[in-house]
């Protein structure tokens, strides 16, 4: 029983592995042709995390089981130490001068609504010809967080109303947190199963979604081509 475990354990990995290669050959021949598309490669792979992440709460069984879309759960833990000299996410991780609008229309931005009741009164009633009105930015209840070179964002509050606003395909966020993580490359890699620290191949985290892992090695062949999301 032992065996068949470990063989079917292992097996997933090698299936994930493979997958994670084909993408990145795709993110590879993308970087030969044109480098600038690469950003459109990470919508692509973000559109589905997105959508999953989106519909998860409608067909959980038992909604206590789905994670919360935050890096140190889907990514690895921000105040991991990941450099020789102790360094995390967190100190690497460069906080920029200038603020940056985000389009639900176009942009990977990633909620993760939990709330069934709220699901449904955000898709019912926000929205152009519904009794909340077209969907607008509300600064005091949508925080998210831009991150450069990947061009992506984490929803820290709004989660349910800012779902309504992607699928309506309207509305635009302006931020003031955005960071660029590309001082992260020279010290974290990822085969598609794990990340390491890249100084001693420690496992830093395992992979809970192939897409972003992906996203992660995408980014740093944006950075290596120099281009920012």
């Amino acid at each position: 029983m032992l065996n068949k475990f470990l063989s079917n354990l292992l097996g997933n990995e090698s299936t994930q592995k493979e997958r994670f290669s084909k993408v990145m050959h795709v993110a590879n021949e993308i970087a030969i042709q044109n480098p600038d598309a690469l950003k459109d490669f990470i919508r692509l792979l973000g559109r589905k995390l997105q959508s999953d992440y989106m519909c998860r709460a409608i067909f959980a069984v038992n909604e206590r089981k789905i994670p919360d879309l935050e890096p140190k759960q889907v990514w690895f833990d921000e105040f991991m130490p990941i450099t020789l000299a102790g360094k995390s996410l967190h100190d690497l991780k460069i906080k920029s001068s200038s603020s940056h609008d985000v389009n639900l229309a176009s942009d990977i931005v990633l909620p993760w609504p939990w709330n069934l009741d709220r699901v449904a009164s955000c898709i019912s009633h926000i929205g152009t010809g519904k009794s909340a009105g077209t969907w607008k930015q509300d600064s005091m209840n949508h925080k998210i967080e831009y991150w450069l070179p990947f061009g992506i964002s984490w929803v820290h509050r709004g989660n349910h109303s800012i779902m309504s606003g992607i699928i309506q395909g309207q509305g635009v966020i302006e931020t003031d947190s955005v960071y660029d993580l590309s001082s992260l490359f020279e010290h974290v890699k990822c085969d598609g199963a794990n990340f390491y620290r890249i100084h001693d191949n420690q496992v830093i985290q395992s992979v809970v979604e192939l897409e972003f892992a992906a996203i992660f090695e995408v980014g740093k062949l944006m950075n290596k081509h120099g281009i920012n999301g």
